[in-house]
């Protein structure tokens, strides 16, 4: 596939992707063998569906989405790497054009990881531990990434925090729901508009990302790690299938950054 890169800014890398007639022909090939492999159809074995007939059971829309779905998925690897690029989320597609047979193009928005300086963030713990003594644990976490966030300066890909902003409002949307209340209703009971709302949800996502990612360079440059036995037992009180261990490990290295924090 082609691939043009257009624009980096805010960490945030804008690519074109084009596909030419032959991988689109491919791409279908390959869409239809993978689709027709599991369908059922009555009268006939499953994976023995003749091509006409599984062909007019799948659909031209279902065929093309699939390509389209294989395409963007080997060309984003493609980006990665040509242009080793360090993503720091899932691509955005803004924009489609897969109307001809000829050539198939996409517009992409990749949230790219930003360059954080962290400085002296020991000596800036400490100094918000002195001031916030008596206080409870949560407490101080607070004030002290409040400090870290004020004296890292980088920029969050607007791709990240628009994903998050658009969770909280559909999480809003289902609690109104829950109530039967409509959201301009809800609105008017807090004393806010629309607008505000999303602002908040704004700011809370860009903070919150920039606590993650700081948490994370941090939890590297103190070398946090956890052990198996760590994530056996983290499982085992969360009730979580040990084949899903693996995915406790973030959750436990910023438990136990944030423990190292308290304690420099």
């Amino acid at each position: 596939m082609n691939i043009k890169h257009i624009s980096t800014k805010d960490n945030t890398a804008k690519v074109l992707l084009t596909a030419t007639s032959k991988e689109i022909s491919s791409a279908k090939t390959a869409a239809f063998n993978k689709l027709n492999k599991d369908l059922t159809v009555k009268g006939f074995r499953k994976g023995s569906v003749p091509a006409d007939v599984a062909k007019k059971t799948i659909g031209d829309e279902r065929l093309k989405q699939e390509a389209v779905r294989s395409l963007l998925e080997s060309g984003v690897l493609q980006i990665i790497k040509e242009k080793k690029y360090q993503l720091l989320g899932l691509p955005q597609l803004d924009k489609t054009e897969v109307e001809k047979e000829t050539t198939w193009t996409f517009d992409l928005s990749l949230p790219l990881s930003p360059d954080i300086k962290l400085g002296d963030y020991k000596k800036t713990t400490k100094t918000i531990l002195g001031k916030t003594k008596g206080k409870t644990p949560d407490q101080k976490l607070t004030a002290i990434m409040e400090a870290l966030i004020k004296n890292t300066s980088f920029v969050v890909p607007a791709v990240l925090i628009e994903r998050e902003v658009n969770h909280s409002l559909s999480r809003l949307v289902k609690q109104t729901e829950s109530l039967n209340l409509d959201l301009n209703t809800y609105f008017k009971s807090i004393n806010k508009t629309a607008e505000q709302v999303k602002e908040e949800y704004h700011q809370k996502a860009e903070e919150s990302i920039k606590i993650d990612l700081i948490l994370s360079q941090i939890a590297t440059d103190l070398k946090v790690d956890v052990t198996p036995e760590e994530l056996e037992a983290f499982g085992k009180t969360s009730q979580t299938p040990p084949e899903k261990y693996s995915s406790l490990a973030p959750v436990l290295i910023r438990r136990k950054t944030l423990d190292q924090l308290l304690v420099l």
